[in-house]
């Protein structure tokens, strides 16, 4: 089975969204300290907030909030950029 994303010159990686064209391309060799995101740069949606903020924080990844309002919390990647979790 082939994989539905694509790697060129080994550090882009192009995920491709739909049949439209779209893609997410993501670079393993941008990465700056003085420019990563202070805000949530996307979010990732869950039914299960309490259940995504427990394996998070048992992979050791950095929480920066507490479940807010039932509905979200941040995250760090490892390059230190803040994401979002939200229940949808």
């Amino acid at each position: 089975m082939r994989p539905d994303y694509e790697i060129i010159a080994g550090h882009l990686c192009c995920i491709p969204f739909d049949n439209s064209g779209l893609s997410l391309v993501l670079d393993s060799k941008i990465y700056k300290e003085d420019a990563v995101y202070k805000n949530p740069a996307f979010h990732f949606n869950t039914d299960d907030i309490h259940k995504a903020y427990h394996f998070l924080k048992e992979q050791n990844v950095e929480l920066v909030t507490e479940i807010q309002h039932g509905h979200w919390f941040n995250f760090k990647d490892h390059d230190g950029n803040r994401m979002m979790v939200c229940r949808c």
